[in-house]
């Protein structure tokens, strides 16, 4: 049982600390990158040929940053927190704080523009915190939020809020991450269903209705 081993990678990234990852991939030849959202903006993270001796010097060589969010739309808000980019090219993002407006964020150069906001939708808890966003294959704008967890789902044509639902927690004792995959949304979670006393980590998968609009 349990999950497929798989081949990891580790990735160098210019910066000690970052608040969230915004976007990853890997090539046909297996050469994987990352984006991830910090203090200096949206950093690109890569291979190091020299990671095994932990130097870094592979990818400071090349610039890192790749944009920040407009200084006029930052001032004298809450930092954005959680991420997610909407496409390969890092065009359009969506981003928000741990509580407030999910923000759609268009990228001119290595400026990124707020272009619309998407508000919780009607009824839900005022202290709504977010943990995560996902962009799915068919469309749809995915946000975890607590208290639950609760995914609510807004589509990418029209901007409209599609619906909402809370996901099933029992027997987890704290989730640590989110994605998106195919009719469905996984979550990570360290649990004590694994008969220890120090328990583990799984991955659950939720289908929802949400996906078949």
């Amino acid at each position: 049982g349990g999950l497929p081993k798989v081949a990891s990678q580790r990735l160098e990234c210019p910066v000690e600390e970052h608040d969230a990852m915004v976007s990853a991939a890997c090539d046909a030849n297996g050469k994987c990158t990352a984006v991830v959202a910090a203090a200096s903006g949206l950093v690109r993270c890569g291979e190091s040929p020299a990671s095994d001796s932990g130097n870094r010097s592979a990818v400071a060589s090349e610039d890192p940053i790749l944009a920040s969010v407009s200084k006029a739309f930052t001032h004298g808000r809450s930092p954005l927190k959680v991420w997610v980019s909407a496409d390969t090219e890092l065009s359009t993002a969506f981003a928000a704080p741990r509580r407030g407006a999910i923000v759609e964020l268009r990228r001119t150069g290595s400026t990124m523009r707020p272009v619309a906001e998407l508000q919780p939708p009607p009824g839900t808890p005022e202290a709504l915190e977010w943990q995560a966003l996902e962009v799915t294959d068919d469309g749809l704008l995915l946000g975890v939020a607590l208290p639950g967890p609760t995914v609510i789902a807004w589509s990418l044509t029209t901007g409209s809020f599609v619906g909402a639902w809370l996901v099933a927690s029992q027997g987890v004792d704290q989730w640590f991450g989110w994605c998106a995959g195919s009719g469905g949304i996984y979550g990570a979670a360290t649990s004590q269903m694994f008969g220890s006393a120090q328990g583990g980590a799984e991955l659950r998968r939720f289908n929802s209705p949400m996906f078949e609009h």
